[in-house]
């Protein structure tokens, strides 16, 4: 700070007047009791030495350096360095540092450095380092760290590290950590680690860790760990782990575990487990496992396990079995690779299917189309169910029922039967047919004495048949006849005959 030749002189002058004045008014022992002075002067413990730029006012006050503008105002006031212009105001007030500009205001304020420009403003305020342009406002504020831009604001805030540019606001805030971006705002907010650009805001939120980018933001959140990006958003938030992305967004929700993308999501939603990517989403809550990809959706909601990827869907579903995964309100599957689906669906064995309670009912549309036909290859099964609804396959000669080879069988005899019944029924024909033959055939001629030879035709019928005959008698002798006659059945009943021979005595 340059205290213009015109201000001193005129300093000067008010205080050589004063001391006259009082010369005047007082005794012989009366004399000035504060003093200003510049150059290489020295007056009522007020110093001013090295260079006619150097401005001292106030007891004890002093302002020292070769080519410098130094001003020292205050008593105790120290503002020293050579090629600087630094300034230090305020009682024991104290700027130094070579080729500076550094800058103390207020009771105790110390700001220090070469090649610096570190401004320190606030009653016992610090700013310190060398080719900085530390920032220290607020009492007991302290902003620090070689080659740095580091800026810390408020009642004793903190902001420190080499080649950095971390910044405090707020009381007792404390954003620190070499070659880093450090932010911290907030009552008592911390952000802080090597390396790192770490964001901590909210009064009391936590921020840290080496080589990291890790976020706070609400009170007491905490995003924490080295080499990691996790992030804590809400009241009492925690996101942390090593080498991590953890993310944890909601009233007291938690995400952590290292080398991991955990997600939790909701007030005590709760996602962890190292080498992970465990999602909980919903309040309280809880996908958590070692190695895990388990993932809980729902109030309450659970999927944990190490090494599985569990699945919870649902208000206060469950799935912990290995591999399980739970659809539905209440829902729940706690055997390995088993799964339950609709509101209040419970698995009760490993590698099982459930769907619904005893109260639901089933409805599959496609079940009856031709597609679904198509796609069937090879026997078919009858799907069979017990008391308590578990479903299996089963194959018809099991049910006591025929299969397609009992099917076919049955076919081949049934041809075999219908071929017989169908000869059965052409001979019923012929022998309905024969009836009618055999009436047509019972008219045989007979002989009157003067006749050698007699013929006769016929017509029979039964049951809607038909048949016709010829037949013929011959004398043989006077005691011996000869008959005989052809039939024809006109219904499939073909031709017929007889011959007979009469003999009497």
């Amino acid at each position: 700070m340059m205290i213009s030749p015109r201000k001193r002189v005129t300093a000067c002058l008010a205080t050589t007047l004063i001391a006259v004045i009082t010369a005047c008014a007082g005794g012989p022992d009366a004399r000035a009791q504060f003093v200003c002075v510049d150059g290489a002067a020295s007056e009522q413990g007020a110093t001013a030495a090295g260079s006619g730029g150097n401005f001292a006012c106030g007891p004890s006050a002093s302002a020292v350096g070769t080519g410098s503008n130094n001003s020292a105002i205050g008593a105790g006031a120290n503002a020293s360095g050579d090629s600087s212009s630094n300034g230090a105001t305020g009682n024991n007030a104290n700027a130094s540092g070579n080729n500076s500009f550094n800058s103390a205001t207020g009771v105790g304020a110390i700001a220090s450095g070469d090649g610096s420009k570190n401004m320190a403003s606030g009653n016992n305020a610090q700013a310190s380092g060398d080719n900085s342009n530390n920032i220290a406002a607020g009492a007991g504020a302290n902003a620090s760290g070689n080659n740095s831009g580091n800026l810390a604001s408020g009642l004793t805030a903190l902001a420190n590290g080499d080649n950095s540019r971390n910044v405090a606001t707020g009381r007792s805030s404390n954003a620190s950590g070499n070659n880093s971006r450090n932010l911290a705002s907030g009552f008592t907010a911390k952000a802080y680690g090597d390396a790192s650009a770490n964001t901590a805001t909210g009064s009391n939120a936590n921020a840290f860790g080496n080589g990291s980018g890790n976020i706070a933001t609400g009170p007491n959140s905490n995003a924490t760990g080295d080499n990691s990006f996790n992030i804590a958003t809400g009241l009492n938030t925690n996101a942390s782990g090593s080498g991590s992305n953890n993310v944890a967004t909601g009233n007291a929700a938690i995400a952590f575990g290292a080398n991991s993308s955990n997600a939790a999501t909701g007030y005590l939603a709760n996602a962890n487990g190292a080498n992970s990517r465990n999602i909980a989403n919903g309040a309280q809550s809880n996908a958590s496992g070692t190695g895990s990809f388990n993932i809980a959706v729902g109030n309450g909601a659970n999927a944990s396990g190490n090494g599985v990827a569990n699945t919870a869907v649902g208000n206060g579903s469950n799935a912990t079995g290995a591999n399980s995964s739970a659809f539905g309100n209440g829902a729940s599957a706690t055997f390995a690779n088993a799964t339950a689906i609709g509101n209040g669906a419970t698995a009760t064995r490993a590698n099982q299917q459930v769907f619904g309670t005893a109260s639901n009912t089933y409805t599959m549309t496609g079940l009856t189309s031709a597609a679904s036909t198509a796609a069937q290859s090879g026997p078919v099964q009858l799907v069979t169910t017990d008391a308590a609804g578990n479903l299996a396959a089963t194959s018809l000669s099991a049910l006591g029922l025929a299969g397609s080879g009992d099917i076919a069988n049955i076919n081949s005899q049934l041809a075999g039967i219908n071929a017989r019944l169908n000869e059965i029924d052409g001979r019923t024909g012929k022998a309905i047919n024969g009836v009618a033959m055999a009436f047509a055939m019972s008219g045989s001629p007979w002989l009157m004495p003067s006749e050698k030879i007699a013929m006769s035709m016929n017509w029979g019928t039964f049951q809607n048949t038909n048949a016709l005959s010829m037949s013929a008698a011959l004398r043989v002798s006077e005691n011996v006849q000869a008959s005989g006659g052809l039939t024809y059945g006109t219904n499939g009943g073909g031709l017929g005959g007889r011959v007979g021979m009469r003999v009497g005595w």
